[in-house]
């Protein structure tokens, strides 16, 4: 975290250091970069949340990381690696679980916590996780609270005991891309604007359903071994995992799901990416 640069950035960082695995002050790389007062202009386009007096602003991906840009990040990986925890040493960044039938701008999944992670950082962006810092562990962060970016982008700034959802505070089934288990061909990542409901106020996508999201929730900061995702997938029918407070990993347990490995790849599993502007 803080001062690294990737080896191969899209994009230069933001003005303010990022923990864990984010960009820091002086983040560089080569497609595109921020100012010290807007977002960094890699892919996808971000939207800026105000977080209050003189907290600057949470900067947030409008869409999940797509297919398409997911594999120009992984050409990139020939010419350098962005910089990573160092118990991401042994994953192959581009590693993938094997997935057929996903559109190129679909949300990409299937892809490990350091692969996600990696990606922001070359984009010159980190994975969403408390306000400011960004990287934040698993026993401390306070899911849906007043720093948790991700619950603040669900709900437009308000957190998720003001809305339960992106879209409002009644649990609609149909508004977004879940519960794909009536219809097996539907059982695939959605496209940005696919599920035109399915976005916030501030014209956020998909954080409802599509694919589960990294996050940089993990057991240590520095040396993440496991981390928690948010947002539920397209196979997911529990309106309370598809919610803007709720963190998950795989399997049973804490409250939904254990802790994920920063090297396994869920089959559900994608990201996208936050920043930090003073």
């Amino acid at each position: 975290g803080g001062a690294g640069t990737g080896g191969a950035g899209a994009g230069g960082a933001a003005a303010a250091g990022t923990g864990g695995a984010g960009a820091g002050a002086t983040g560089t790389g080569g497609a595109g970069g921020a100012g010290a007062s807007a977002c960094p202009g890699a892919p996808p386009s971000m939207v800026a949340l105000a977080l209050g007096d003189a907290q600057g602003k949470l900067c947030i991906d409008r869409t999940e990381v797509t297919v398409a840009e997911w594999e120009t990040f992984v050409a990139s990986l020939a010419s350098g690696k962005p910089k990573v925890p160092a118990t991401c040493a042994a994953v192959q960044l581009s590693k993938r679980a094997i997935v057929a039938g996903d559109a190129l701008d679909a949300g990409v999944r299937g892809v490990t916590w350091c692969g996600a992670a990696a990606y922001c950082e070359w984009a010159g962006k980190r994975l969403c996780g408390k306000t400011v810092t960004g990287a934040t562990t698993i026993d401390t962060h306070d899911p849906g609270g007043p720093t948790d970016e991700w619950a603040l982008a669900c709900t437009d700034g308000k957190g998720a005991l003001a809305q339960a959802y992106p879209y409002g505070n009644a649990y609609v089934q149909a508004t977004c891309d879940v519960d794909c288990s009536s219809d097996p061909s539907k059982c695939h990542p959605a496209a940005p604007g696919q599920y035109p409901g399915c976005v916030t106020k501030s014209g956020i996508r998909d954080l409802s359903g599509s694919v589960s999201e990294w996050t940089a929730i993990c057991d240590d900061v520095q040396s993440p071994k496991t981390c928690l995702f948010r947002g539920g997938n397209f196979g997911s029918n529990d309106p309370v995992e598809l919610g803007c407070g709720q963190v998950h990993g795989v399997g049973p347990g804490f409250p939904k799901g254990l802790p994920t490995g920063v090297g396994d790849d869920p089959e559900g599993v994608g990201f996208r990416c936050c920043a930090y502007v003073p």
